[in-house]
């Protein structure tokens, strides 16, 4: 079965470290395919300064690339996080 040659424990750790302050996931959906792990996901960010950071976060780490945005909605009900952004990134399974 190919999901066990993912690193669950160690992918997590990594977009730990990747997050910035301001952002939470919301759903995370992992893919491996021909060896490449493809990430799908949705989180919440508090403002748009949380947001590029992130984006950035992402461009720059060594862990997660191929950083693709797919969709940013603003808030639309109160309570619910201000900006939601939904991307996918690639992971370095090493």
């Amino acid at each position: 079965m190919q999901a066990r040659s993912i690193n669950w424990t160690q992918m997590f750790m990594d977009l730990e470290r990747t997050l910035p302050v301001g952002v939470r996931v919301v759903r995370i959906e992992p893919k491996l395919d021909k060896g490449i792990v493809t990430v799908h996901f949705v989180v919440g960010a508090t403002n748009q300064e949380a947001k590029l950071k992130l984006l950035k976060s992402f461009e720059n780490s060594a862990s997660f690339s191929h950083v693709a945005l797919i969709s940013e909605r603003a808030a639309t009900q109160p309570g619910s996080d201000p900006l939601t952004i939904e991307f996918v990134a690639e992971y370095s399974n090493t």
